[in-house]
Formats: structure tokens, sequence, C-alpha cells
């Protein structure tokens, strides 16, 4: 077969470069390892309790600003070098970003297929975590939360993976 009779690849114009480029990376994932609402529901619940964490420190920060000063004024205080209000500060920068992450990925785990019973039992505690005892009946939060207690010490093993 001489050069000329070959049958030549078609043109390939910058666009489908741009296109197999955008694309590369999520079928790389998608071979890699599906994601688990399990895996995805342990970061979450890191980003919820340093979001607690964060919250109860910024609440001492206040109590102890109000007893130093007098006032609930932050911004005054930090303006001024008080230590407690300029962290207040560099936690009040920190707050909204966790929120957003812990949102967004809240979002992702709902959407997600359960695979195994434990994304299943991870779906359910994140829903009960973002319910909270504050937003709920008593009596309907004493069902979810011992429900779902109840559900994984009776599948044990299971729950795990």
């Amino acid at each position: 077969m001489t050069d000329a009779s070959r049958p030549r690849p078609p043109a390939l114009s910058r666009r489908h470069f741009l296109a197999a480029a955008s694309a590369t990376p999520a079928l790389q994932g998608a071979r890699v390892k599906p994601e688990r609402a399990a895996e995805l529901a342990r970061a979450w619940n890191a980003d919820r309790d340093m979001i607690g964490l964060l919250t109860r420190r910024w609440s001492d920060l206040e109590a102890a600003l109000q007893r130093r000063t007098g006032s609930l004024d932050f911004a005054a205080a930090a303006a001024r070098g008080d230590a407690g209000a300029c962290e207040m500060i560099a936690i009040e920068k920190r707050l909204p970003a966790l929120f957003d992450v812990a949102g967004a990925a809240a979002d992702h785990i709902a959407r997600l297929p359960c695979r195994t019973v434990s994304d299943a039992l991870a779906k359910l505690q994140v829903g009960i975590r973002i319910v909270a005892l504050e937003d709920t009946d008593p009596t309907a939060w004493t069902l979810l939360h011992e429900g779902y207690e109840d559900l994984a010490d009776f599948l044990g093993p299971l729950a795990d993976g």
C-alpha cells in the first residue's frame, strides 16, 4: 500500500483537543474509583466538627470580650490589638468557606447512589446531623437518632463496608 492509498485520519481542530483535554480528568476519575457516600460523609463530618469547634470558640471569645471590655464590638477591640477579638475576626473569615464546603458536600452525598449498607447509613447520619436536635420535634429526633443508632448496631460489621 502506498502513502497515497492509505486512509487519512480525520483533521482534528483545536476544539477537538480542548474537548478531549477537558474530558480526560472525568474519565480518569471514573476509572480510578467511584465516590462513595460513606467516604464523603467522613470528610463532611470532619468539616462539621470544625464548624462546631469554631462556633464554640467564637462564643467563648465573645463572652470573654464582654467581660473584659463591657462591649461586643470585636472589630473595635481588634483595631486596638485585642488578641481574642483578632481571633474572632479570623474565625469570621474562615466559617463561610467551611459552611459552603459542607453544604456542597451534603448536596453531593445526597445525589450519590448507595452501593453498600455503609453508604446508606452515611446518608442517614448526614441527614440526621443536618436536621439536628434544635431543629426537630424531640420525639421525631429520638426516632431518627435512636433508630439510626439501633440499625447501625444491628448491622454490626455490615455497617462498615
